[in-house]
């Protein structure tokens, strides 16, 4: 299992991805939903959301960074965020 995107939940569990959760947050913002109850992590290449904490741990393990981390940023996946 690998981390293949940033993700952020919102209340009612619909999973928005892109490159960074800056990316995320300025498209909900033109409108199409409401985050304030949201939760910010990253989506697998197996499609399940993880939190920052839980994705720290998967990208150590698979390789993506270099040092075990208590979280992880979507900054931390610069080498991905280039293919998407």
């Amino acid at each position: 299992m690998r981390i293949s995107a940033a993700a952020i939940r919102i209340a009612d569990g619909t999973v928005h991805t892109g490159k960074s959760h800056a990316e995320i947050i300025l498209s909900l913002a033109k409108g199409c939903c409401k985050f304030s109850n949201s939760t910010q992590g990253f989506v697998t290449d197996t499609g399940e959301f993880l939190t920052r904490s839980e994705a720290a741990k998967i990208a150590y393990e698979a390789g993506q960074i270099s040092e075990p981390a208590e979280i992880v940023l979507s900054e931390d996946f610069n080498h991905w965020k280039e293919k998407m």
